[in-house]
């Protein structure tokens, strides 16, 4: 199984900070799976690949954050009082220096927000300037000069083999105020302008976001952009964004998880469907998450267990379909302390696991049971030294909490080589995910937000669910966090045994459960087998 989930995006105004480099945690190492480091002081957690988010500039005016500074200074390019066209190259490796310096050589530039001064009437929107230039060739000169310059700050090998997408999210008019058309001469100009100095350099449309279903119902047709790229610069990569929010209600008694997994296996289909020339493009998430609501307290992205095993069940189902590639957003959250101390977030529990899987021999199955409208998620692993069993649980009703008891029958090719009373166990449930625990802790003392007091499966940011009064309660008790995230990535025995092949245990819902089994050769067995059941498998298939 490769680490197609080892991408992050990092976002423009923050870039010259380095953002999402830090220092990983000590308490990362004390586990049954210890973080796996790259060799520098610093990294981006659980990431070997970069998205670049608005590294041009023509941020939001009323912004001031990171090197946002209520101009229009941050861009890249202006005009000079006689209208000529003007670089700011000086701005441009101080926002990918942090990166390159903590080793990083495998980004995806993404040109987003035009500059200010390129459109003939700009349009200023949440995340900056929509609009699209007015005039191609300035903006095909503009591509040219930048491409050039990163030759020169990074050499032409490295920047030959990166990656660039035109645009984010473009299917709305929050993100791209412009017609059809004009995303089409942007997107050739910038193909163009990418080939004539980079031949190698990969080169995409944006994300897709909403309207996966329909897409001619977008402001910008995803699926007319490909047919359009077919006569000149037909795309490297197909990518979406991809975020649930686990209050939607179901439809025909299908999960909004399950539903969520399948308009993004739709959409790749349909567009690998137009032309043989596309048929095997990568299949990419370029932004993964959750976004649930609490009324009165905003967004979360639930760094739970809930949020963990949902994240798992998506993933997987788009992985089976062909998902190259998944960007994550930060797995862990500033804790608020004097000291840099970090909390492992129930989605980089998932990583950490699935670390320790690479390169294996692995198969998944999606199980659900009817009966309890509970919905697995299995992946089984072999490595050299170990089997995985690591078992998502989700029930439909999103608020349910409970427990069930499964009988999994093992691969056949196992049974022979696993070492008698050598099952060990850990999982990642409400009653031991570090930020339902701090959840808890603040209600028992009466410093939970309100808003969190009213729902109690969804937790949040530590900043959301408490005031100052809470982090300083919560500081107090930073040991004892740091423990429960260490013991919730340990092993311990497992209380059973295998019985005429078949696993008995308890899993809880929702969460993640892991089963480990150490073999008592290091053969491999698993490369051909495609026999493992458990339940009633409604689909399975091999990862490569």
């Amino acid at each position: 199984m490769k680490p197609f989930w080892r991408t992050q995006p990092v976002i423009g105004r923050w870039l010259n900070r380095g953002q999402g480099l830090i220092v990983i945690p000590d308490y990362m190492s004390r586990t049954s799976f210890p973080y796996l480091k790259r060799p520098f002081a610093k990294e981006v957690p659980f990431a070997d690949d970069l998205i670049v988010v608005r590294p041009l500039g023509g941020w939001n005016e009323q912004i001031h954050k990171g090197e946002a500074n209520g101009s229009r200074k941050a861009d890249l390019l202006y005009r000079d009082k006689q209208g000529k066209i003007r670089y700011r190259w000086h701005l441009l490796a101080p926002r990918l220096d942090p990166y390159i310096t903590a080793g990083y050589n495998r980004l995806t530039i993404v040109l987003d927000n035009t500059p200010w001064a390129l459109p003939a009437k700009p349009h200023p929107e949440y995340f900056g300037q929509a609009a699209p230039p007015e005039n191609r060739q300035e903006w095909g000169q503009f591509v040219e000069a930048l491409c050039e310059q990163l030759v020169r700050l990074y050499g032409y090998e490295r920047v030959n083999s990166w990656r660039f997408r035109q645009g984010t999210e473009c299917q709305s008019r929050d993100r791209f105020f412009g017609t059809q058309e004009a995303y089409l001469q942007q997107y050739d100009a910038s193909a163009a302008a990418i080939k004539r100095i980079l031949p190698d350099a990969k080169f995409g449309p944006f994300n897709q976001a909403g309207g996966k279903n329909r897409t001619e119902k977008n402001s910008i047709d995803y699926l007319s952009v490909v047919k359009h790229s077919l006569l000149a610069a037909p795309p490297d990569f197909v990518a979406v964004s991809s975020y649930y929010t686990s209050i939607t209600r179901d439809k025909g008694g299908t999960p909004g998880f399950i539903r969520r997994a399948q308009a993004n296996i739709g959409f790749f289909d349909a567009v690998k469907s137009l032309d043989k020339r596309v048929a095997s493009l990568p299949e990419e998430v370029h932004e993964f998450g959750i976004i649930d609501y609490v009324r009165g307290a905003g967004k979360t992205d639930q760094p739970g267990a809930y949020g963990a095993a949902l994240r798992f069940y998506i993933m997987m189902e788009m992985r089976k379909n062909g998902l190259s590639r998944l960007a994550h957003w930060n797995v862990f959250q500033k804790f608020p302390s004097r000291e840099p101390q970090y909390l492992l977030k129930g989605e980089g529990w998932l990583y950490a696991i699935l670390e320790h899987m690479r390169d294996a021999s692995a198969m998944l199955q999606s199980v659900s049971a009817r009966q309890s409208n509970t919905y697995y998620q299995i992946l089984a692993a072999e490595t050299k030294v170990r089997y995985y069993l690591l078992i998502g649980s989700l029930h439909s009703n999103p608020t349910f909490c409970g427990s069930e008891k499964l009988h999994l029958e093992l691969p056949k090719t196992w049974l022979g080589k696993l070492k008698k009373r050598s099952i060990q166990k850990t999982e990642l449930s409400r009653d031991n995910a570090v930020f339902c625990i701090i959840r808890n802790d603040l209600l028992k003392t009466g410093l939970l937000s309100v808003p969190y007091r009213k729902s109690r499966y969804i937790v949040g940011s530590i900043r959301a669910m408490t005031n100052a009064r809470g982090w300083s309660f919560l500081n107090s008790r930073w040991k004892n966090y740091e423990e429960k995230m260490v013991q919730s990535l340990t092993l311990k025995n497992f209380p059973g045994d295998i019985r005429n092949g078949q696993l008995d245990l308890e899993v809880k819902i929702p969460g993640l459960t892991l089963v480990v089994l150490e073999k008592s050769h290091s053969s491999s067995s698993m490369a051909n087998n495609t026999s493992a059941h458990s339940l009633q498998a409604t689909n399975q298939g091999f990862i490569k």
